[in-house]
């Protein structure tokens, strides 16, 4: 490519139209530079995405639900993400941590991504079922279904993204950021989808596209987002979210770029 990337992640946000949320805003606690949305339901304002910057190191942070799952934790999973990417705590020691208490939280999937000056790190956690991987550098995909089992649009979305990083070697930035929004729109079905249908039973089929439409229950893609990482760590975090509740309505675009800091060997 024209620009030499670390990291690439994409994600697209399955919500409930009418939950509030805020857009993507760059704040900055003491030396740290965070990046995330953050979801005004409850009393919990935590976020689904993020990522930090500070000193040398950089920290995302995605969690999801795991479908069909009915553990209902005590706790709110929101600041899962913030705590992680706000925390001076190692990706390990704080995964660590996170799986001795993970029973406490309703179902979800964890992913955490940490960059140094001379590693990067992934991890993958669960708690339904609980498990915890560190993950190979490469191409991953992880959605609302168990690693060990994963949604077939979640297996076909991955093999997608693999062949646009691989297309746009040569590519500008704006033009690979496009290719990577254009997967998160796609809104073929990967039906039938026999994992999906044990979880969602005779609703699953609205449910096994990328981008998810479920109009007869405001429900759907409502936030979609690309973040890459430079091999300078410089950080670019592209946000589009629905205006309004209806999914065929407006989107708008927040894109925040920021330096990381830090030094590659």
């Amino acid at each position: 490519m024209q620009f030499n990337t670390t990291m690439v992640l994409i994600n697209n946000r399955d919500e409930y139209y009418s939950r509030s949320t805020q857009n993507a805003t760059l704040n900055f606690k003491s030396d740290r530079k965070s990046v995330y949305g953050i979801d005004l339901a409850g009393a919990v304002r935590g976020t689904w995405l993020g990522i930090s910057a500070i000193d040398e190191t950089i920290k995302i942070g995605n969690l999801a639900n795991v479908t069909g799952e009915e553990n209902q934790g005590k706790l709110g999973r929101g600041p899962i993400v913030t705590n992680f990417i706000e925390s001076d705590d190692t990706i390990e020691l704080y995964n660590k941590n996170l799986l001795e208490k993970a029973h406490d939280f309703s179902s979800f999937n964890f992913l955490s991504v940490e960059i140094t000056s001379d590693s990067i790190k992934s991890s993958y956690l669960s708690n339904i079922p609980k498990a915890y991987h560190i993950l190979p550098l490469g191409y991953t995909g992880i959605g609302n279904s168990p690693l060990v089992k994963p949604f077939v649009k979640v297996v076909a979305g991955s093999d997608i993204f693999k062949n646009v990083v691989d297309n746009h070697k040569d590519s500008k930035k704006e033009d690979f950021i496009k290719a990577l929004m254009d997967i998160l729109k796609c809104d073929r079905k990967y039906f039938p989808d026999e994992e999906l249908i044990s979880r969602r039973k005779e609703t699953a089929e609205p449910f096994s596209s990328i981008h998810v439409v479920v109009p007869s229950v405001g429900y759907g893609t409502r936030t979609r987002t690309v973040i890459l990482v430079d091999n300078n760590d410089n950080i670019d975090y592209i946000e589009e979210t629905m205006k309004t509740e209806d999914p065929n309505g407006e989107w708008e675009t927040t894109q925040i770029t920021f330096s990381g800091m830090t030094t590659r060997l």
